[in-house]
């Protein structure tokens, strides 16, 4: 089994405070589930862990910003 843990510096940027897609400067959302979608296809892990993940605060739900990117 191979399990791999990902940094991902901007995954915290992806989320609205409401927990929907929020794109970042000059990238579309489009371009950011592609890139992301590239990158743990490269990893080829049975799990992955992610690092840096949406934060849980008075006006963010972390779990259905999770939620909404996995699905």
């Amino acid at each position: 089994m191979r399990l791999v843990s990902h940094n991902v510096e901007w995954f915290d940027a992806l989320f609205a405070d409401d927990g929907t897609w929020s794109s970042r400067y000059k990238i579309t959302r489009a371009d950011q589930v592609r890139a992301l979608g590239r990158v743990f296809m490269a990893l080829n892990a049975d799990a992955v862990m992610i690092i840096e993940a949406p934060d849980t605060k008075k006006s963010r739900d972390t779990v259905r910003a999770l939620e909404n990117f996995a699905a």
